[in-house]
């Protein structure tokens, strides 16, 4: 609907973001479908994207794609957020787990790459993902609420 708005095409990765095992991932991958949409999100000039959390609370987790044992190990890494189901901590660095190889989507070196990234987040749970992403330069552009932005002030 918003690519429609946007006078855009928009692409969806007919995919879970999270899979059981790299094989299935492998294979994933190599499905005419989710490898075209894959090759085109790499090439993309602009993108929109959450940033979701690592722990329990978060989307990740609550639509099964997170254990809470793979949330604990996240959270005791320094993992504060994550972008398409790739996790960093406070500074913006990768926080890497054994889950970056049951991943379907772009790494954070294929998002940093697109020229235009607009990220939407708000909510004082978020505070620590957002900074996180914009030290890492995940994004150029922050939608997010009047708390949020002034939560963010008050930490960076």
């Amino acid at each position: 609907a918003l690519g429609q708005k946007l006078s855009a095409k928009a692409h969806v990765i007919q995919a879970p973001v999270i899979v059981g095992d790299r094989t299935i991932r492998d294979r994933l991958l190599k499905e005419k479908q989710i490898h075209a949409a894959i090759t085109l999100a790499k090439k993309a000039d602009a993108a929109i994207f959450g940033i979701g959390l690592p722990s329990e609370d978060g989307l990740l987790s609550r639509a099964g794609f997170l254990t809470k044992k793979s949330s604990t190990a996240l959270e005791k890494a320094g993992a504060v957020g994550a972008i398409c189901g790739r996790f960093f901590d406070i500074n913006g660095q990768k926080c890497t787990n054994k889950l970056d190889d049951q991943i379907i989507g772009l790494n954070l070196n294929e998002l940093k790459r697109i020229n235009h990234k607009v990220a939407i987040a708000f909510g004082p749970e978020k505070v620590k993902a957002i900074l996180g992403a914009m030290r890492g330069r995940f994004l150029d552009v922050l939608i997010t609420d009047h708390k949020t932005a002034n939560d963010l002030l008050a930490i960076s």
